[in-house]
């Protein structure tokens, strides 16, 4: 049961020696007039219906109306005139006067059964403001003072602190560092820094010793305007099981929007946007979001950050900086949202970063030389993602056993241990895949200029794979770049399998080294020894089909040799010989000059099937 506060329902007039007014006289009259000689309208009912006819009397100090205590009421401001039954002044006033409660002194009673009445006081006081403090919304005067013993307040009350819509002006932030506190705004909230260090700073402390801060929300519609002689907009250190929402517009273009350093399980919803009307470019941050670790083993991890929009980041003289960058971060989700239109790149994970998860997060258009996404770390997953929106653009995967599932892709630099491709679609904007990782494996990759699924990419590679299928229906043999002293090839092998109609057979990697130039490998479930003979650059003559040999400068010539040189027969083969004296396939004269045999390669199935072909300069 609701208890109830007994109030009086009649107002009481008092004579001037303290006892109730009896038989007295009031007179209402037109507010700053004597009452007297300019009477108003005045009536017995809240609805201005019943006159009541002046002077009033009263009755024990009560005006009565027939005997019977009574209210009155005016429709407007209005003067009075109290007498006593001699007719002598007690009090008068030309205007009504102030009335001043205390919220301590009204009763807030609640609705709800077993709701418990308060004073409207403690009602007020569940939530305080930072105008309670002096802070000016208007961003005219410093509200340095306020927001400090605001922020002292609620560390000591847990109250919950609100910015109502404006702006704050500011040099100085308040370190908003506090477990459990609840920071939040109504309306669209300015925070408008003028300092040179931080523009919101939520930090427990440099070392494990200073602390940790747990279960705290910075999370409102805050818009962060920091300058550009200022540091990272919002520094965030040791702040852990939270939530934090805000967008910032600028900051010190050396530094980040969000610098992380060292936070756990916490929730961030983060917007930079270069799009947006308010972002002030003259302050453009090097780095959208920053996650880093205050010490060793203290990282950001298990953080989750929601639709994060960044976009426009990044020195744009030197394409520098990054949307999303990845320091000291480990199992981090990053889901929807973009990192695109940067000046610098989109997603960077250096190789202190682990298990770090991207869900459908979009990465077009970032600068070209750096790229959308630039991998070194361990186990990073990539679920359907969107990568390229112009001519050159590119993802780079160098990290260990990076998973890319889904997703579209321009340019695809593969340089990694372990990655696996599934599902993945490349080229979308005339771009290719380029391998030269090791342990790639893949499933369903899509090459969408060709409109061509590519064959698996080899699980246990020694060096580069696929690059793409050729068009040609015979075998063909790509160069690949060097790895220290190790040559790679790739080998698509057209041979006769259905009667004499060339099919494409399977792909493998042939690698020459010191010690061996054949290798055996599975591929496409075909079983294939592969043998490169070494070519060789002379200097030699051609007579009739004699070949005469006057300096070996490289390599070693040998029998099955294509021979290639000024005026030497196209398709010249080396058909017997050795030593300095050959013969060749073709009956010709040329006189003593250059020569190159290029190196072959010799693919057998198991079948028995050979074939030899040239390899080819094709580097990646």
């Amino acid at each position: 049961m609701t208890a109830l506060s007994i109030q009086p329902p009649f107002p009481v007039f008092s004579d001037s020696d303290g006892q109730p007014l009896d038989n007295g006289y009031i007179w209402i009259g037109t507010v700053n007039l004597a009452p007297q000689t300019n009477p108003i309208s005045i009536y017995w009912d809240a609805a201005l219906t019943q006159t009541a006819a002046q002077p009033l009397r009263t009755s024990g100090g009560y005006i009565v109306n027939s005997g019977t205590p009574a209210v009155i009421y005016a429709a407007s401001d209005y003067s009075i005139l109290v007498q006593n039954a001699k007719g002598s002044a007690v009090y008068s006033s030309p205007a009504p006067a102030a009335v001043f409660i205390n919220a301590i002194d009204i009763v807030y009673d609640p609705a709800g059964a077993g709701a418990v009445a308060t004073t409207v006081q403690a009602k007020l006081r569940e939530s305080v403001s930072v105008l309670d403090f002096g802070a000016d919304p208007t961003g005219a005067i410093p509200c340095d003072t306020a927001l400090a013993n605001a922020r002292t307040y609620i560390a000591s009350t847990n109250a919950q602190l609100v910015f109502p819509a404006g702006t704050y002006t500011y040099s100085t932030s308040p370190n908003w560092g506090i477990s459990f506190a609840d920071i939040t705004t109504s309306g669209l909230v300015t925070l408008n820094y003028t300092g040179t260090g931080y523009a919101v700073l939520i930090d427990a402390g440099p070392t494990p010793a200073v602390g940790y801060i747990y279960g705290m929300s910075f999370a409102g519609n805050f818009q962060v305007r920091s300058n550009a002689l200022a540091t990272d907009a919002v520094f965030v250190r040791s702040i852990h099981h939270s939530k934090i929402t805000l967008r910032v517009t600028g900051c010190g273009p050396t530094y980040a929007a969000v610098r992380i350093n060292f936070s756990v399980a916490t929730e961030y919803n983060i917007v930079v946007s270069g799009g947006e009307p308010n972002f002030v470019y003259a302050a453009t941050p090097r780095y959208g979001i920053y996650c880093d670790q205050r010490g060793p083993a203290e990282q950001t991890a298990a953080c989750i950050f929601n639709n994060p929009i960044i976009e426009g980041v990044g020195d744009s003289a030197s394409n520098n900086g990054w949307g999303l960058y990845l320091e000291n971060a480990v199992q981090c989700t990053f889901t929807a949202g973009t990192s695109e239109g940067n000046n610098g790149g989109g997603v960077y994970i250096s190789a202190n970063s682990a298990f770090n998860t991207f869900n459908k997060l979009d990465m077009e258009v970032n600068a070209l030389a750096i790229g959308d996404i630039l991998d070194f770390g361990n186990l990073t997953t990539f679920n359907d993602c969107l990568s390229g929106g112009v001519a050159g653009s590119k993802s780079t995967f160098s990290g260990i056993n990076a998973v890319v599932s889904g997703g579209t892709y321009n340019n695809i630099y593969n340089t990694g241990v372990g990655t696996n491709f599934n599902n993945v679609v490349y080229g979308n904007n005339g771009g290719a895949l380029y391998n030269t990782g090791t342990f790639t494996s893949s499933s369903r990759v899509y090459n969408v200029n060709a409109g061509v699924y590519e064959q698996n990419l080899n699980a246990f590679s020694l060096g580069p794979v696929i690059v793409s299928v050729p068009t040609s229906t015979t075998t063909t043999v790509l160069s690949l770049p060097n790895t220290g002293g190790t040559r790679f090839y790739q080998v698509f092998a057209y041979l006769p399998l259905v009667g004499n109609t060339p099919a494409y057979s399977a792909y493998a990697m042939i690698t020459q080294d010191s010690t061996s130039n054949r290798i055996m490998t599975q591929v496409d479930g075909s079983r294939m020894f592969i043998t490169l003979s070494s070519g060789a650059s002379f200097t030699a003559a051609i007579v009739a089909t004699t070949l005469t040999v006057s300096v070996v400068a490289s390599g070693t010539i040998a029998i099955g040799q294509v021979i290639v040189g000024t005026g030497v027969a196209v398709g010249t083969t080396i058909t017997a010989g050795s030593g300095l004296s050959w013969t060749v396939n073709t009956s010709q004269t040329v006189l003593s000059t250059a020569m190159v045999a290029p190196s072959q390669v010799q693919v057998t199935q198991t079948s028995g099937l050979t074939q030899n072909v040239t390899a080819v300069a094709n580097p990646i």
